[in-house]
């Protein structure tokens, strides 16, 4: 996955928290990512391009949560009650 760097990280992560805040619905997480992608568009010209790179930067960010968090949640879960083989 991409990277920003920390130092570009903060303009973004009090706007972030602020919607994060207000999520308790998957439907809820979905609407913001949608609309996140929407609004990230419309600084762009709305061509092919653009709009695969959009929904790159989603797969992108649903494959770090996958690795970052599920993996690692499931090590964890194995080390503690062992495989189920």
């Amino acid at each position: 996955m991409p990277y920003i760097e920390q130092n570009c990280r903060f303009k973004f992560d009090a706007a972030l928290t602020h919607a994060a805040a207000n999520i308790y619905e998957k439907e809820e997480l979905t609407y913001c990512i949608y609309k996140l992608c929407v609004e990230a568009l419309k600084g762009m010209d709305e061509n092919l391009a653009n709009l695969t790179t959009i929904r790159s930067a989603v797969l992108d960010a649903a494959d770090e949560w996958f690795y970052d968090k599920i993996i690692n949640h499931k090590k964890k879960e194995r080390k503690l009650n062992g495989d189920i083989i």
